[in-house]
């Protein structure tokens, strides 16, 4: 997922989605202290108000790569110049739309996202079986 799209909610199966709600509220990021910080934010409320949990600070313990070094300068600052458009425009024109077709055969593709901001390749999406069985203990 990109900055762009860090709500869940193009992720969700509908109504309730318990398994994506505590995978948030576990989730530990590996980079991006602010994003996680934004991401944390938009995601909060409907945890929150849905299900009684929370995104804690104490999920960015892993984070290891922030830490400010030459090397991820030097990267970042390739990436943003004509070298990263490059980059994009090959993943844009020639990579995509490979994906998009073995997604195509993918029997049932409803775990699989491709989309510019968001990317989500789950080929056995079991989350509405585990919806029905969270539901199924809920009511009794």
């Amino acid at each position: 997922m990109t900055e762009n799209a860090l709500s869940m909610e193009k992720v969700q199966i509908n109504p309730e989605d318990p398994y994506l709600a505590y995978w948030l509220k576990t989730i530990k990021p590996i980079y991006g202290k602010e994003t996680f910080e934004k991401f944390k934010t938009v995601n909060q409320n409907g945890l929150k108000s849905k299900y009684g949990l929370e995104v804690k600070n104490d999920q960015m313990t892993q984070l290891i790569f922030d830490q400010p070094s030459w090397i991820k300068q030097m990267k970042e600052w390739a990436l943003k110049g004509r070298f990263g458009d490059i980059v994009e425009w090959i993943i844009q024109k020639i990579l995509k739309p490979r994906t998009l077709k073995k997604a195509a055969l993918v029997p049932k593709p409803n775990g699989i996202v491709i989309e510019n901001d968001v990317l989500k390749f789950h080929n056995k999406d079991r989350r509405q079986e585990y919806y029905e069985k969270w539901k199924e203990g809920s009511e009794q």
